[in-house]
């Protein structure tokens, strides 16, 4: 339920205006037009005109839309590096290469221009559900995940280093579990190369599954 809070008082639903006693009590079968009077009567007409009037803007201006993929791809995953202001990786299961997980390096250079570097292969395996999550505590780490369909369905982890605004690096590779699906990932902003990896054990009746990475290097 939504809510609106005058002086420390949250209004959240009809129910809340029935029976707050500082706007006042009232039958269960008051209709919505006395329960907004009373309201209104509560909080003042000038400060339910106030509320009315702060209105959100509807549309968002957009830049023109690019290619970051020369074919069909799936799964994209996106995460914008917070040590380097306008740069992000753009990773996916790139379907002109055998379905490999590859990804791009991106830069905002103005408000709506974007570049990209050629799309790089992150790991020679046909993937899924590939996703990615950046280090905040370390310039141009960064951590890919997906379940590879190399070796039986199972969680594969690639830790990597963007080099130049059009190349990267990645150490060795992790498996983490048997069969798993839908991975999401994520670094420890308060702790240098901590990362915690959650998924879909196929081999457990689809329960969720968590695990501690430490990645090194850099």
């Amino acid at each position: 339920p939504t809510g609106v809070i005058r002086e420390g008082v949250a209004i959240r639903s009809d129910q809340d205006v029935l029976t707050n006693p500082e706007i006042g009590h009232s039958s269960r079968k008051l209709d919505k037009e006395l329960i907004l009077a009373q309201f209104v009567k509560s909080v003042g007409s000038d400060t339910v005109s106030s509320l009315s009037s702060r209105s959100i803007p509807e549309t968002i201006p957009e830049g023109s839309t690019q290619l970051f993929a020369p074919a069909a791809m799936s799964y994209p995953s996106l995460a914008f590096d917070p040590n380097t202001p306008g740069q992000f990786l753009l990773a996916f299961d790139d379907e002109n290469n055998s379905s490999y997980t590859s990804l791009v390096i991106g830069q905002i250079t103005v408000a709506g221009v974007v570049s990209f570097s050629s799309p790089i292969e992150v790991f020679a395996a046909s993937a899924d559900f590939t996703t990615l999550a950046i280090d905040p505590t370390h310039s141009g780490r960064f951590a890919v995940a997906f379940r590879d369909g190399s070796s039986s369905n199972r969680v594969r982890v690639v830790a990597g280093l963007i080099t130049s605004p059009t190349t990267a690096t990645f150490g060795t590779s992790l498996l983490i579990a048997p069969d798993g699906q839908h991975p999401s990932l994520a670094f420890d902003p308060g702790t240098t190369g901590s990362l915690a990896l959650c998924f879909m054990n196929n081999t457990s009746s689809n329960r969720g599954n968590v695990a501690s990475i430490a990645v090194g290097g850099g």
